[in-house]
């Protein structure tokens, strides 16, 4: 190259992964760094180099899908809810509740809620990894929604899936022009929905049998 050529620019692309969370989408974006030769090296050519990276979406971190729940997804809904409860809540229960606990649930239950539109669920590349369940109080003014169940596959090994499903049903609750959440939380989720804001009010009782009676905490959030 000849010092009477007129500035260059030469490029090099790095293409690089954006580190992204679970249930957000990647977007592209470029840093420029140029290089002056003439300051560095005392060349007299108007040289400029710069680099950029060009951010692409991983393509093993795909976003969630969040949807209301379909007649057919009640097979997932039920080995979810049931493998959490005998893999999560078995922390803070004893043998004999979680076997009652789970010997309570069926497929069949969920599809009243399903129809209802009660019951969303969060997908992952076409696998249903989480349910939430949310329906209108009925001791409310209208203005309280209550979370009767979320649920995450124990061993699905993607983060974030509880929090995404929060979200939504917050959204909806919104919608609808509820001020107010409650839930009877488990527990074992007591801190998963004190860090999504939700502020203990008291322990309260749920009777499984007429032998087994678990006990629960009744937490609301604001909106």
């Amino acid at each position: 190259m000849s010092k009477n050529s007129t500035a260059s620019q030469f490029f090099l692309e790095i293409n690089a992964l954006n580190d992204v969370s679970v249930a957000s989408n990647a977007t592209n974006m470029s840093a420029i760094f140029t290089f002056n030769p003439e300051e560095h090296y005392g060349i007299s050519l108007p040289l400029n180099i710069s680099f950029y990276t060009r951010g692409r979406k991983n393509k093993m971190v795909d976003a969630l899908t969040i949807r209301n729940a379909i007649e057919g997804d009640e097979d997932d809904i039920y080995n979810i809810h049931t493998e959490a409860i005998k893999k999560k809540c078995s922390s803070h229960y004893g043998t004999e509740d979680v076997d009652v606990w789970v010997a309570r649930q069926s497929k069949a239950k969920y599809l009243p809620s399903i129809a209802a539109k009660e019951i969303i669920v969060a997908e992952k590349l076409g696998k249903v990894v989480g349910f939430g369940h949310l329906l209108h109080c009925k001791e409310s003014d209208g203005k309280t929604m209550q979370i009767r169940g979320l649920f995450v596959d124990p061993d699905c090994g993607v983060k974030g899936v509880g929090s995404a499903l929060m979200k939504e049903m917050e959204k909806r609750a919104r919608d609808r022009s509820a001020d107010c959440l409650i839930v009877q939380s488990s527990l074992n989720a007591v801190e998963f929905y004190r860090k999504c804001g939700f502020i203990p009010l008291e322990m309260t009782t749920h009777q499984m049998s007429e032998q087994s009676c678990l006990q629960c905490h009744k937490m609301m959030k604001k909106l």
